[in-house]
């Protein structure tokens, strides 16, 4: 991945201690430029006036929501950051939560509490391996296919999977 030191970075989140948290990751991985927007309506005039190299957008956010800025941002035909990289930060990770943010025409999913070693492989992702952008009636964004991911084997992470997987395991010791 080329260096953050000249991408200009806007983190749209209403939490000042979160922001602070993703502006020390970031300049940890030597970004400079860093912007913020702490609502809805700032966010949507931060991205109106200026290009970004990447955003981190939080889901829920003073004002509005992450996905909606999405998905205005992803219809406007002449919007500055209509092909911008887009990461949500969500502190949920339910599938239907996660479905969503990918119908929204996000690139990637970071969850909350954000995992350093996690947001860089996230940025590494939309900057080193960028998916096709699909212009379809219903959906503005990078390509939504995926490979299968049934070979994973780390820890399961998703709230609604773990309550599942959990309930399985007890119906077993019964």
């Amino acid at each position: 991945m080329v260096g953050l030191q000249n991408c200009k970075i806007l983190i749209v989140d209403s939490n000042a201690h979160m922001r602070q948290i993703l502006e020390t990751v970031l300049r940890g991985f030597g970004a400079k430029r860093i912007f913020s927007a702490t609502s809805a309506e700032e966010a949507d005039i931060a991205m109106e006036r200026s290009e970004y190299d990447f955003i981190l957008l939080d889901y829920v956010l003073e004002g509005g929501d992450g996905l909606a800025i999405t998905r205005r941002v992803r219809a406007k035909e002449h919007h500055p950051n209509r092909f911008s990289p887009i990461i949500i930060i969500s502190g949920s990770t339910e599938r239907k939560r996660i479905e969503a943010a990918r119908d929204a025409g996000i690139n990637e999913v970071c969850v909350k509490p954000v995992v350093p070693k996690e947001l860089f492989r996230k940025l590494v992702a939309v900057a080193d391996y960028p998916r096709c952008f699909v212009l379809a009636l219903n959906y503005k964004g990078p390509d939504r296919r995926r490979r299968s991911a049934d070979t994973y084997t780390g820890e399961e992470r998703r709230a609604d999977r773990k309550a599942a997987q959990r309930s399985a395991m007890q119906s077993l010791d019964v």
